[in-house]
């Protein structure tokens, strides 16, 4: 079904990987610090670094939540065919209310940190979706629950304009 590959999917950031859905295994920086994240990432890529990707990590929404940003992402999809990729941008999804599910989502991962990446065709995107296999970790890789960081998430949804 997945493709799965080793980093080299990630080798020098380019324009090919931006809006496309991936998952990959990764290693945070700092994640003794972090409260919790994600070890199997869903991102869409929404900006390349040259260090890294700046992207939008679905596993932080509930699947209710998931499916509404992912619906409403879908009004922007390029084509509509098996290259179909996202054609956002940080500013215009945070000008849209129909977009204010992205916020709790966008994070930054370095490349280093990315271990293996799979790219999601567009046929499996549906499927990918509600995979449960978000994994995230607290301080010392402690396993948290992802009941609690959906709720930290629907906080800040309902806390923003």
């Amino acid at each position: 079904m997945f493709e799965k590959r080793s980093n080299a999917a990630f080798p020098k950031v380019n324009r090919s990987i931006v809006g496309r859905l991936y998952f990959f295994e990764y290693l945070a920086k700092g994640r003794k610090e972090l409260p919790y994240h994600d070890r199997i990432p869903l991102v869409i890529p929404i900006k390349k670094e040259t260090d890294g990707i700046l992207g939008i990590n679905l596993h932080y929404l509930s699947p209710v939540y998931r499916a509404r940003l992912f619906d409403a992402l879908l009004d922007v999809v390029a084509v509509k065919d098996e290259d179909a990729q996202f054609k956002i941008k940080y500013d215009v999804l945070d000008k849209f209310s129909k977009f204010k599910y992205f916020r709790p989502c966008v994070k930054k991962y370095l490349l280093k940190g990315i271990r293996t990446s799979t790219l999601i065709p567009p046929t499996d995107w549906q499927q990918a979706l509600f995979l449960p296999v978000e994994d995230f970790r607290g301080p010392n890789s402690v396993v948290y629950p992802r009941r609690l960081v959906w709720e930290d998430s629907r906080d800040l949804i309902k806390k923003r304009p």
